[in-house]
């Protein structure tokens, strides 16, 4: 018997939207997060940075994203699409 083990401690919940991490005053957001944002797959995300489609940086081994810079290019992004409609 392992003993008396007990469940880590519940984390609180993440900020989960970008909207989120800007109000909260964060400055970057990892590539799990980025992908959470855009529902696509992390190694997708990392790819696109490095094809520089979106605003990353490598640091170390992790990616690093600017709050920021997202969310300029996703208004851009509807800003352009609102046009195209209207």
């Amino acid at each position: 018997m392992q003993g008396d083990r007990t469940l880590p401690a519940e984390r609180p919940a993440a900020s989960t939207t970008l909207a989120d991490l800007l109000a909260a005053g964060e400055l970057t957001c990892s590539a799990a997060q980025v992908a959470q944002f855009l529902r696509i797959s992390k190694p997708t995300v990392i790819a696109a940075a490095r094809r520089g489609e979106l605003p990353g940086r490598q640091v170390g081994k992790q990616w690093r994203f600017s709050c920021r810079a997202l969310a300029r290019m996703f208004d851009e992004a509807d800003a352009r699409a609102g046009g195209a409609r209207g």
